[in-house]
């Protein structure tokens, strides 16, 4: 009996002990889990992998001693890599995108003597209600001739901001890698 005892409560503490252990795994699977699905969301970040792409490309024309006008080179690819991404960006990135969208299919049905008498009213009279950018809406106007396409538009403004600032690294910076990846991490978030 006393054997019967003991069996049963090596039995019963096996048994508890089997239980306790697939829990525990349970839990790490999901913490491992969760933790691998954040950890792959955060780097599958379009920043983050624009970065890595800076880098990598940084990487490839600095071993590359064959080619001439490497800096040219980086500049071009970087400058085109961020117009990519700020033109390309879908309107719920960024605090004030879609409202902007929605200003601009506005634009799209205010006439051009509506949008002018808006223009004169804000810069000459000082009206602030009406507005505080009254240029944007004109660009906005102009740019709707050759299109009515939200995403275009942001590309043209990608391209209007982005190519300046890359001749300017060009021709301004001793090392483009090192200006690209400071504007890519302190700076790109105001744009």
């Amino acid at each position: 009996e006393i054997l019967f005892k003991i069996m049963y409560t090596i039995r019963s503490w096996k048994l508890w002990f089997q239980r306790e252990n697939e829990r525990l795994c349970k839990i790490i699977r999901i913490i491992n889990r969760k933790w691998s699905v954040k950890m792959i969301s955060r780097l599958l970040n379009p920043y983050f992998i624009n970065i890595f792409l800076l880098i990598a490309f940084a990487i490839i024309i600095s071993n590359n001693r064959n080619l001439k006008n490497r800096n040219k080179l980086f500049v071009v690819f970087a400058t085109l890599n961020w117009i990519v991404l700020s033109g390309l960006r879908h309107i719920s990135i960024g605090s004030d995108t879609l409202a902007y969208f929605h200003s601009y299919n506005r634009t799209l049905w205010t006439s051009w003597n509506d949008l002018f008498n808006n223009f004169v009213e804000i810069i000459i009279h000082g009206s602030e209600g009406l507005g505080k950018d009254p240029g944007y809406y004109i660009f906005v106007k102009i740019t709707q001739l050759v299109t009515h396409n939200y995403q275009i538009f942001l590309v043209i403004i990608a391209l209007i901001f982005t190519v300046p600032l890359g001749l300017w690294i060009y021709r301004n910076s001793k090392n483009s890698f090192i200006s690209f990846l400071i504007y890519s991490v302190l700076f790109y978030s105001f744009f």
